[in-house]
């Protein structure tokens, strides 16, 4: 994540960089259109159902969004105050959020931002890596190759293509017959080496015999102590274990967080699905929220 500050209309927002794409939060769109605080977030709970998580937003823990420098999270820190979740709002997002703004300054707001807050990193590196384009991408070039992009994507998922890599080649390759510019040669050519591919192992999944079984009582006790009976998220547990020496998850401490997780969540998943005892609880689904699972410890002597 970056931080620095960009001037749109008069009004400096904060530059934030998620997973090397630039986003915004709901209170900078409404300080930068001029709108009252919550207008923005208020259009997304109202039109929720058409936003794709990842994709227009991201929903950022307050271990992540708490480390990023900006002025407004260091206050929302130091002041004890929030430490829920944090939506960070993408380009695609925006253009979403903001169809309903239609006065002349929402309409100049929209293109200073686009130009200059969402696609001037781009711009930026499409100068540096084809001089010779300079003054075109600038403007005409990219403008027209990033909008048929835009379009292309639409036509992809239309098409049921799923792998996100052949999503976004096949988009690519729309563009650059059609405009002349490949986008990823220029942002992402990581995308077109081969994904390495490593040789398939049986390999299952560690359940309670499986694992150290002191190792696991442990952590369920801290889960306990922590949490009790209430739900938790996948990512509460595995900022319990980033604290301890508990090792009997795989992948911890080797991955990303993204990814440790998604191995936490699974063997979770196996463990309930079994209704395996670990000690005087078991583990629970509990739902979901924001789309994403809940976990709960129940004691044994509950069912009794």
């Amino acid at each position: 994540m970056n931080h620095q500050a960009i001037d749109i209309s008069g009004t400096e927002i904060p530059v934030i960089e998620y997973r090397d794409e630039r986003v915004i939060t709901f209170k900078d769109i409404d300080r930068v259109h001029q709108r009252p605080e919550g207008t923005a977030s208020r259009n997304f709970r109202k039109n929720r159902d058409r936003f794709i998580e990842d994709e227009d937003f991201f929903d950022i823990p307050f271990q992540d969004w708490s480390e990023i420098p900006t002025d407004e999270f260091r206050r929302l820190v130091q002041k004890g105050g929030r430490k829920g979740f944090i939506k960070f709002i993408t380009e695609r997002g925006y253009l979403l959020l903001v169809k309903s703004f239609t006065d002349d300054l929402a309409w100049e707001v929209q293109k200073r931002l686009i130009d200059g807050y969402f696609r001037a990193k781009l711009y930026e590196q499409a100068r540096s890596e084809f001089p010779e384009f300079s003054c075109r991408l600038n403007g005409e070039q990219f403008d027209r190759s990033a909008d048929r992009f835009e379009k292309a994507l639409k036509i992809v998922k239309l098409m049921g293509i799923r792998n996100r890599r052949e999503f976004l080649l096949t988009a690519n390759r729309i563009t650059k017959d059609s405009t002349g510019l490949d986008l990823v040669d220029l942002i992402r050519p990581d995308l077109k080496a081969e994904p390495c591919r490593p040789e398939k192992k049986n390999i299952k999944l560690p359940v309670v015999s499986d694992a150290d079984e002191d190792m696991l009582a442990g952590f369920v006790e801290l889960w306990w102590e922590a949490y009790g009976g209430n739900p938790v998220y996948t990512n509460q547990l595995c900022a319990l274990l980033s604290d301890t020496d508990i090792l009997f998850f795989p992948g911890h401490g080797k991955y990303e967080k993204r990814e440790h997780a998604i191995r936490v969540s699974r063997i979770l998943s196996r463990l309930e699905r079994e209704k395996q005892a670990i000690g005087d609880y078991r583990i629970a689904a509990a739902g979901k929220k924001r789309n994403m699972r809940l976990w709960q410890l129940v004691q044994q002597t509950d069912n009794i």
